[in-house]
């Protein structure tokens, strides 16, 4: 083997070990498949010009389709998990309470690490597997159409790239989306498997609060979830050994999630495909207050808590004593959620109380306190998506349908 080929392999391999940024290194990979994609379909493109009997020709296509194949893995994959882990173990380093630290919080390769880098390999071998039978379908699906006499055979080729053109500029947007969402998920396992070396109690999941957060990420936000839960998890996904068994461990949702209990394959981001969550390791005894639903509530400042404390329609129109008495009281009975109105970042609970709050995206109170107008206030400044209210009609309305076709 050539200096020069290790040269460059070994610079390469210290270059992504050492970015704190993976997805930099990841930009070229869909651009990588888009020209190996096109070049395979240039080729068929190619092919179909020249001057054979028509049935010859189809069969040569349809085998020339049933051969494509494309190796979708990116090349140093286990610099890239070195790069993750790497910057896994720095955020962790952060998160970790000074009184913890005995020693110097450093990423240490061991056997969970070799799991997940072969997890990955396998994530993206399946995917070109699952890409390979949908792309090679697609294509047989149009050089049929194109034979079925539906064109004349000189304007073959010309239809043949206007097609191929068109799934090229999709794909590419397909091979970037999926490497993403392996990327994340193998970010998340990894936050598990490296805190846990440290003692952690839990997760926090943490998504991008915006205007296109999902309601499944903006439900799931700032949750607890406990360590042993999703190391579980995270030990399922890596001993996955078919595509059937890791979408049965890592199960995805698009609908909001609102349950005291998760199931046991839910719980580790990514939630949906281009999902932005990400979790972070948290102790207990660094938590202020969880809702009803486990995720954590931060206390108001001392300013805001004393306006709240002084206001004559704040607390002093309440039967509470005090500010956070009557926030655990509300976010503990939960009635109705939803984003509020004019800002997507911020939450609105409206508790079984009759109290009203308003939660920034960090999960810290900026209001509370019960509002004259009562519920249609909760209306005029939420979009829900959570309706306890509603979901209890509609359970009892099919209990009373079950009881009377008895």
């Amino acid at each position: 083997m050539r200096k020069a080929y290790l040269l460059k392999s070994l610079t390469r391999h210290n270059l992504i070990k050492a970015s704190s940024d993976v997805r930099s290194f990841l930009s070229s990979y869909p651009i990588e498949l888009r020209d190996t994609l096109e070049r395979e379909l240039s080729e068929i493109v190619v092919l179909s010009g020249e001057s054979i009997d028509a049935k010859t020709l189809k069969q040569l296509l349809l085998t020339k389709i049933a051969n494509l194949r494309l190796d979708v893995n990116p090349a140093n994959l286990e610099a890239i998990y070195i790069a993750i882990a790497n910057e896994v173990t720095k955020k962790i380093k952060k998160t970790i309470p000074s009184r913890l630290i005995k020693s110097d919080v450093a990423f240490s390769f061991d056997e969970v690490d070799v799991a997940s880098i072969a997890s990955m390999r396998q994530s993206f071998y399946w995917m070109g597997l699952d890409y390979g039978e949908r792309i090679q379908e697609e294509l047989k699906n149009e050089i049929e159409r194109v034979y079925n006499g539906e064109l004349d055979r000189a304007d073959v080729p010309a239809a043949l790239k206007a097609k191929f053109g068109s799934i090229i500029d999709r794909d590419e947007r397909y091979f970037k989306g999926v490497a993403d969402h392996i990327i994340l998920q193998s970010q998340n396992v990894a936050k598990v498997t490296q805190a846990q070396k440290y003692g952690a109690d839990a997760f926090r999941v943490r998504a991008t609060i915006d205007d296109k957060t999902s309601p499944i990420c903006r439900s799931m936000h700032n949750r607890i979830i406990s360590a042993k839960h999703l190391s579980t998890q995270a030990s399922n996904i890596l001993a996955a050994s078919t595509p059937n068994e890791k979408k049965n461990a890592a199960m995805w949702q698009t609908k909001p999630f609102y349950g005291t209990e998760l199931p046991n394959n839910f719980g580790l981001p990514p939630y949906h495909f281009r999902c932005r969550t990400e979790i972070e390791p948290v102790w207990y005894d660094d938590l202020d207050n969880l809702d009803e639903f486990k995720r954590e509530v931060k206390y108001p400042s001392k300013q805001v808590s004393a306006k709240i404390a002084n206001k004559e329609d704040h607390l002093k129109g309440t039967r509470y004593k005090s500010v956070n008495e009557m926030i655990s009281a509300t976010i503990g009975a939960i009635a109705k959620e939803g984003r509020h109105i004019n800002d997507a970042s911020k939450k609105v609970i409206w508790g079984q109380n009759g109290c009203i709050i308003f939660i920034d995206e960090y999960g810290e109170v900026e209001s509370c306190f019960k509002p004259l107008r009562g519920l249609s206030y909760y209306e005029d400044w939420s979009l829900t998506f959570y309706d306890s209210i509603e979901t209890k009609t509609r359970i009892r309305k099919w209990l009373d349908h079950l009881i009377s076709n008895l």
